[in-house]
């Protein structure tokens, strides 16, 4: 008995971990630079407010992979547009 207990307690504790992590939003894409300096100041400022915030509800891997991205992404922009 205890140890049939102990295989749902642990299958449960288990399944909950990941539920929660896959019911997590994911990280934004990241903005295309172009259309990110036609906004307007204000709505920008709102955009990059959100993003913020998301970001801090991000794990420091998520965090991590969205900087690497961003890096990738304006690298790959020719040194005129940056």
């Amino acid at each position: 008995m205890i140890k049939s207990y102990r295989l749902v307690l642990t299958v449960f504790v288990l399944a909950s971990g990941f539920l929660s992590g896959s019911a997590r939003a994911e990280l934004p894409d990241i903005p295309d630079p172009h259309a990110w300096s036609t906004l307007p100041a204000a709505e920008r400022d709102a955009r990059a407010s959100a993003l913020r915030e998301r970001l801090r509800a991000a794990t420091p891997d998520e965090r991590r992979q969205f900087r690497e991205r961003l890096r990738e992404r304006l690298s790959a922009l020719p040194p005129e547009q940056r």
